[in-house]
Order: structure tokens, then sequence, then C-alpha cells
């Protein structure tokens, strides 16, 4: 191990160094002269413009953030721009809890809207790649955690199995899905996978997360939230919505992604229902669901076709029912002042239209922080 690469090992967070001493050694002992990490100019400083303040995503002040950068396209376009996209994140600096980075020449910059702090394209006019910019709040206390389900969350729109076991990191990694790089002084996890999309078959993704201040110590007093089996740091939990659950509903599973995880059960059929602070328009989410439960992609005309309007307390959530052969997806998006929230119920098609009034109710008992 080189002097450079040893005090880059060194300066990483330990849940990182721990699930890389696993792989590194079949790493580096396969590496050769072409493997090697180039090096490319960047012409110019991007500052994106900030967007209105009505839509733009605030960045929590209160716990840890977490950037993520994203691109997803055919893997032939995906392996011509891999190496400015690896110098883009890697030229990422904070200044003032916000990114900024060196364009990749050809490159543009625009504002961003919603969920998203910016987006930048490249590519061909009538087509270009877009690389997304999005803030989310890093919840709970166990990043590793944290970062295993926001892969799957990747892993899940390319229609890949999720990672699991104590050494899900070291099997990522050597098998070339995820790498440590560098931003400056901040550890950058970089995931590269392959899979399949509704708009892309077979397609790649390329993806960047960065936290700032990963090494700060967490806050450690938390609180238990609307019978949910995962708490949350107070700060958090200010930070999400106040709801009523069905009585009939039992804790779930608790997730980094999670403010709320509850279950529904009969018998051996059951119906999973979760609250999480996401991104991404209504049509990919809508159709990523939809690939999930083994249904075709849709166009926004269907779509509006098929929505109901549920009334949160002045605010209109927008809900889908999706029902495949074995498998019903009930889905809420809930636009709130500075993120949107999504809830959804997932499970048995017999028990999903047996709980959809309790899940509308639920819906409609949220109070937006």
């Amino acid at each position: 191990m080189s002097p450079r690469t040893t005090r880059m090992f060194l300066r990483l967070p330990p849940w990182i160094a721990v699930g890389l001493l696993g792989s590194l050694s079949v790493v580096l002992n396969g590496c050769t002269e072409q493997d090697a990490v180039a090096r490319y100019a960047v012409p110019k400083e991007v500052v994106p413009e900030a967007p209105a303040s009505t839509a733009s995503p605030a960045v929590p002040a209160t716990r840890k953030t977490a950037w993520f950068f994203k691109v997803e396209g055919p893997p032939a376009m995906l392996d011509e721009i891999q190496a400015p996209f690896t110098s883009l994140v890697e030229s990422v600096r904070f200044a003032g809890g916000k990114p900024q980075w060196s364009l990749p020449e050809g490159w543009s910059a625009e504002p961003g809207a919603e969920m998203r702090f910016a987006t930048l394209k490249t590519g061909p006019t009538e087509s270009p790649l877009e690389v997304s910019v999005i803030p989310l709040p890093v919840f709970g206390e166990d990043f590793r955690e944290y970062l295993r389900q926001n892969v799957n969350r990747w892993r899940g729109q390319l229609g890949l199995d999720p990672m699991s076991g104590n050494d899900w990191f070291g099997a990522a990694h050597g098998a070339g899905e995820i790498n440590i790089k560098q931003a400056g002084d901040i550890p950058l996890v970089f995931v590269d996978l392959r899979g399949k999309t509704g708009k892309y078959d077979p397609a790649r993704m390329l993806g960047a997360i960065l936290v700032p201040d990963l090494e700060s110590p967490a806050a450690s007093s938390s609180t238990e939230r609307h019978s949910a089996s995962a708490s949350q740091p107070e700060s958090a939990a200010a930070a999400t919505p106040a709801f009523t659950p069905s009585d009939g509903w039992l804790p779930g599973k608790a997730s980094a992604m999670r403010v709320a995880s509850f279950l529904a059960t009969e018998g051996d059929r059951q119906v999973d229902i979760s609250v999480i602070a996401a991104s991404g328009d209504e049509l990919e989410n809508v159709n990523r669901w939809r690939g999930q439960i083994g249904l075709p992609p849709v166009a926004q005309s269907d779509l509006d076709a098929t929505v109901q309007e549920l009334d949160v307390h002045g605010t209109t959530a927008r809900m889908f029912e999706l029902v495949g052969d074995s498998q019903t997806i009930l889905a809420a998006i809930l636009p709130g002042n500075d993120r949107t929230w999504f809830f959804k119920l997932m499970g048995d098609p017999a028990l999903a239209a047996r709980e959809k009034a309790a899940f509308e109710a639920f819906v409609e008992s949220a109070q937006l922080p």
C-alpha cells in the first residue's frame, strides 16, 4: 500500500475502513496500470443558482445531510461520461453547507426544483443525460445501514436484488459496485451499478454519496414516534410529520430511510406500510413502483386518469393504487414545506384492499412539520 493510499485509508471513518479490510487486498493485488484512476482537468468553477425559496430543498442544520449525485442511461453513454463524472464529484467542496464543484467542459448546470438542488446535463441536446444533485437528511445513527438502504434503493431502480448480510459492503466493493474516493477531505462513496430500467435495457447507473460532517457525533437523545419500531433523534423527529396509524397495525421493521414503519397481517398474508422522505418526479416514482410488482411503465396521461386526491389538512396528496399479479401497492405522495413525503403500503392484494380505507385515513391524518 502506497503512503498516499495509507493516509487516505486512515482518514476514512471506521465503518468504511472495517468494511474494506476484507476486500482491499484482493483489489490491490488485482490492480494494473490500466486500473489506475485517471485525473482530468476541469475548466470552470460552478455554483448553481439556488431555486426560489418555495421550491428550494432545505438543508437541515440540526443533523447531518447526505448529498446524492446520480446519473443513469445506456451503458455506452455512461462509459463516455464516467471519467468526467468522477472528476466532477471529486471536485466537490462545501461552503455554507452547500456544494460547489468544477463543471466538466461541455456540461451545463440548471437550478433545481422540488427536491433537487441542481440538475447537470451532458450529451446530445435532444436527449441529454441528467445528473441529479439531491440533499437528504441522514436519519438514525448507523450510517453504514443508511448507506445500505440507499444503495439498495438504487439497486431496486435497476431491477437488482438488495444487498444484505454483515459483509455487504465488502462484497459490493469486491464486485466493483462501491468504491471509496475523496472529495477534498471528505470520504466519497462512489457507486456503479448495471441492470435495467423501464426506459433503458440494459442500463447503467453512476452515483456518489457525500456527507460533509460524516464524522461529527450524532445526536444521542431519541424518542419513540407513533408506535414505530425505529427511534429518531429528537431533532429529526421534530422535522417529521405527526400522524395516526390504524389501531390494527403492528410496529414494522426499522430502517435508516423510514420515519415510520408498520405491518398489517391476516393469517399468512401481510402488507408493509412505510413513510419516508424522498425525491424524484411523480411519474418516475410511480413507474418504479409499478416495476416492483411486475407492471409496465405508463405515461403521465395514464397516471392522471387514475390518480385519487386526498385532502391532508389543506394540502393535496396524490394517491395511486397499483395491482399486480401477486402484490398491490398503495402509494400517496404528499408535498411538504421543504421535502416530499411518500406513504406506501405494499403486499397481499386482498389484504391491501381491506386496509385501503385505513391507509387513506392514515395519510389524511398527517400533520406536516
